[in-house]
């Protein structure tokens, strides 16, 4: 959200960036819901507004609105300044009080991009979009997936957790009955919390439907990545029971990091050069040019660029010393 923009440069971000493109080709792949170019896009696009320039030159995206947490004028002006495209709309305040300002008789893509941790003010948002999103709609979530103590250092990760969502009772049982909360489940935690909170919006939604109108939704795609700070973003798309069909044909699952479960897709940027991508990506399979293992790079790196090469960011910065 919009205090972030003083601490971290979004653009010089490897792994956010290819994130933004994964997610322009998963929101591309929702037409059998309708024209994508008639959708709106509500985001948080600090100062860079990078998603805002991505998704508006990819999906076409218009109307598109911004929601930044600020009330100093001066910080104001400055996001009104660097607004790149005139269908931008600045929303100033908390998205738990600016989200229900909003009409939600369109379809709409929703990142809520946060640069905070998990807590009670993610979850509200999460249960209001639930209620009110249109059906054949993408929801998105990103958080900070640490749970360090940031105050005294002596709280155990599950009392960090608990104090952020304001109570136990929105753990797991199983985890909360653990007692502890390892590292490597921190990502698996969160996603059950989100999935289940909007899950429990969607509930309330279709307690006054009728059968065959009900409201459901699906995963698509779940990453983890690390720029400085661990992160992690959910996205499901939420439509009625009579549009199964629609959801079936939009073929999310040959996205080549397509996730419905409980295991991330970690993006791990490659740490190569620039020259060093250049050459791998003018090998083919065939070594017409030259084969990818002639290079004097370490295979790990290069798999980790192979994976991710179709998403991989255009635009290149210089590089500092």
């Amino acid at each position: 959200m919009a205090n972030s923009f003083r601490k971290i440069d979004y653009r010089l971000r490897p792994a956010k960036a290819v994130e933004r493109r994964m997610m322009a080709e998963a929101f591309l792949r929702l037409r059998p819901f309708g024209s994508i170019e008639s959708y709106r896009y509500v985001g948080m696009g600090s100062v860079y507004f990078s998603d805002f320039s991505l998704f508006h030159g990819l999906c076409g995206f218009d109307p598109m609105i911004s929601i930044e947490w600020t009330d100093d004028a001066k910080i104001q002006k400055r996001f009104e300044l660097n607004v790149p495209l005139g269908n931008i709309e600045l929303l100033f305040g908390h998205s738990n009080v600016t989200l229900p300002t909003l009409p939600w008789d369109l379809r709409s893509v929703v990142w809520l991009d946060y640069d905070g941790s998990l807590g009670k003010e993610v979850l509200t948002d999460v249960r209001y979009l639930a209620a009110k999103m249109q059906p054949g709609s993408f929801l998105a979530v990103s958080v900070n997936a640490s749970l360090n103590d940031t105050d005294e250092g002596s709280k155990s990760s599950l009392q960090v957790l608990t104090d952020r969502l304001g109570s136990i009772g929105k753990i797991p049982s199983h985890v909360a009955s653990a007692g502890a909360i390892k590292a490597r489940e921190v990502a698996a935690v969160y996603r059950e919390i989100l999935t289940q909170e909007l899950l429990d919006g969607i509930n309330d939604r279709n307690a006054g439907r009728p059968v065959g109108q009900k409201l459901c939704f699906e995963q698509v795609f779940f990453f983890r990545y690390e720029d400085g700070a661990p992160m992690l973003s959910l996205g499901w798309v939420i439509f009625d029971e009579g549009q199964r069909a629609s959801y079936a044909q939009c073929s999310f699952h040959t996205l080549t990091f397509y996730k419905s479960g409980p295991d991330p897709f970690a993006i791990s940027p490659p740490l190569l050069t620039s020259t060093e991508l250049r050459e791998v990506s003018r090998c083919d399979q065939d070594g017409k040019y030259r084969k990818i293992e002639e290079l004097p790079l370490p295979p790990s790196e290069v798999d980790k660029f192979q994976k991710l090469r179709r998403y991989w960011p255009i635009t290149s910065y210089a590089e500092m010393t």
